[in-house]
């Protein structure tokens, strides 16, 4: 009976004294590997808060429907104060382009015209002063 545990106790010695019963080291000891930097680095952390007069401005309680007239506005043009005219388009300073119709429909593999008509806003590559074309650089937001 002795020599079967101590045959018993050998075994279970060897085996978890075996080189494959250990785990090997990790290859990729965190993100520093996959991302091919090596070291040590203290971890980035962005907080923002905006406490701008935006942050105060409503939301809307509901999705924009295209085929829905809503009421007009008045908030267009630089001032922010004259009436918004149907079916125009405006830019980030709320100045008017053209009307939806007029607005290009390629610009860098996006239909601004389009995306106007069924979401109401537009951001993306920068069109021409009115927005018949697109701009050779930058990026607008643009609304109807």
């Amino acid at each position: 009976m002795q020599k079967t545990i101590f045959a018993v106790i050998v075994f279970l010695a060897a085996l978890f004294s075996s080189p494959m019963v250990q785990a090997a080291p990790d290859q990729y000891p965190g993100d520093a590997s996959i991302y091919g930097a090596a070291g040590t680095y203290q971890p980035n952390v962005l907080i923002i808060i905006d406490n701008s007069g935006s942050m105060y401005d409503p939301v809307p309680a509901e999705s924009y429907n295209p085929a829905t007239t809503y009421a007009q506005a008045n908030a267009c043009s630089s001032t922010g104060t004259s009436a918004c005219t149907a079916n125009a388009v405006y830019n980030d300073d709320l100045t008017q382009l053209n009307s939806i119709s007029n607005i290009a429909t390629s610009c860098n593999s996006a239909n601004p015209q389009n995306i106007l008509q069924t979401t109401g806003q537009y951001n993306g590559t920068s069109l021409n002063s009115n927005g018949t074309a697109c701009a050779s650089s930058g990026t607008s937001q643009y609304y109807t």
